[in-house]
């Protein structure tokens, strides 16, 4: 009908042959974030809630959509990153962690006797058993090393906290039993000397 009407049908199927091409291309990025969010409620890789470290953005998840997973920062902003980016991107969920890890090197003064040191790694390590905070099947407590102003303790070990605030107060806690066990033992922290 439209070529008996002198219409060039070449010309119209080629324009709407790029129409539909250029359609295509301007909602492929919104079909990725959609095929994204089906995967992220597939696969669960975080809940509401959790704190999460993708590419640059760190933060706690506040709602999953289709097209986009809004992340409150620690600066608590907002941002607003595409299901697309989070398939695509490793994703760290750091609220799914059941152990958090503390680790430390104290540096004792070179004035420390053996005894001392020896005493001072062994309460360290009763400190850690009889935190109920602490994981209580791992942990290592060792003098490591000569270090340049001082004598290195390593201490090794994972606090059990569901959240950051619990894992800083269990932190407070353990340093101040250690700060306590040093002086009970009459040992010195050291400071840089030259």
């Amino acid at each position: 009908v439209l070529q008996n009407l002198d219409v060039n049908i070449a010309s119209l199927i080629a324009g709407l042959g790029l129409g539909g091409l250029a359609v295509a291309l301007a909602a492929q990025d919104t079909i990725r974030n959609l095929l994204g969010g089906v995967t992220i409620f597939a696969d669960k890789p975080f809940q509401i809630g959790d704190w999460v470290v993708v590419d640059d953005t760190e933060g706690t998840v506040e709602s999953v959509g289709f097209r986009s997973t809004r992340v409150r920062t620690f600066y608590n902003s907002i941002v607003t990153v595409p299901n697309a980016r989070l398939v695509d991107s490793g994703i760290d969920n750091m609220g799914a962690r059941r152990w958090r890890r503390y680790r430390t090197t104290l540096g004792m003064g070179y004035h420390s006797t053996p005894d001392q040191m020896q005493a001072f790694v062994e309460g360290i390590r009763a400190i850690i058993r009889a935190n109920p905070g602490m994981r209580q099947d791992y942990h290592i407590v060792e003098f490591t090393g000569f270090g340049a102003s001082s004598l290195e303790v390593l201490v090794y070990c994972f606090i059990d906290a569901p959240d950051w605030t619990t894992e800083l107060r269990t932190r407070h806690v353990l340093n101040l039993d250690i700060i306590r066990l040093a002086q009970d033992l009459h040992i010195d922290f050291a400071f840089p000397t030259q």
